[in-house]
């Protein structure tokens, strides 16, 4: 019963890695570095403006909207 919607995932990130305006890898590194070697006491570290964008909407959206703005974009 998952086998289309892990089509559907597979698809979209396979879309997001071949995206040249994608997050690089570098950026991605940099950032775990920092976490992992920081002695502050933050959880959560986003790397990207489209991270940066869905933080802001998980925070501003009902729970409801932000779910469905997720699905959207496995359809």
């Amino acid at each position: 019963p998952y086998f289309s919607l892990t089509q559907k995932v597979a698809k979209h990130f396979n879309s997001m890695v071949n995206d040249p305006s994608s997050t690089h890898p570098e950026e991605v590194a940099k950032t775990i570095l920092k976490a992992i070697t920081s002695e502050s006491r933050q959880l959560r570290y986003t790397v990207g403006d489209d991270a940066d964008s869905m933080i802001q909407a998980k925070k501003t959206m009902l729970d409801a909207d932000f779910e469905h703005l997720i699905k959207k974009q496995f359809q």
